[in-house]
């Protein structure tokens, strides 16, 4: 790595790591990335994807960037120590003849405020879904609105001056 873009690389707030693709070890890992993983700069410097990505989702990233295909934003999920998992938008691009810059974007909090406004909508759905049953039932007991099939009349209303 350059000087110019270590700096940058270490300094970044944006998760990054750079592997040997030819095996895919990490050489080199910015204190963000650590955080997203959950380990150390140190205990991640040496190991390979094994431990971050599921086989299927590493060996078929692999296979895509190695092949020429553009891998940017791919959902993944990353897992940290003690089994917690991370969504995860990864992009890889050469940064040697045999080294791969990883840029990740953790995206769990914003899978979880979807799921959660998808759940409202559903209730939200459900709850409207019950109320107009419950105003057809109505309707169907009590004739439409005002009452004009059954002859009832409306109270008048007292005006102003009436009051």
């Amino acid at each position: 790595m350059t000087i110019a873009f270590e700096a940058a690389f270490r300094q970044s707030p944006v998760p990054q790591l750079v592997a040997r693709a030819s095996d895919s070890t990490i050489v080199a890992v910015n204190a963000a990335f650590a955080a997203l993983a959950g380990r150390s700069e140190g205990e991640l410097l040496g190991l390979t994807h094994t431990g971050l990505l599921e086989p299927a989702e590493r060996e078929q990233l692999r296979a895509r960037f190695l092949s020429g295909e553009p891998v940017r934003a791919v959902p993944v999920e990353l897992t940290r120590p003690g089994g917690e998992r991370r969504a995860v938008l990864l992009s890889l691009d050469w940064v040697g003849s045999d080294q791969v810059l990883v840029t990740a974007e953790d995206v769990t909090e914003q899978r979880r405020a979807e799921s959660a406004l998808g759940e409202q909508r559903d209730l939200s759905a459900l709850v409207l879904g019950a109320l107009d049953e419950a105003v057809s039932a109505l309707r169907a007991t009590n004739g439409p609105p005002g009452g004009a099939s059954r002859g009832r009349r409306r109270p008048e209303r007292a005006t102003r001056a009436e009051t």
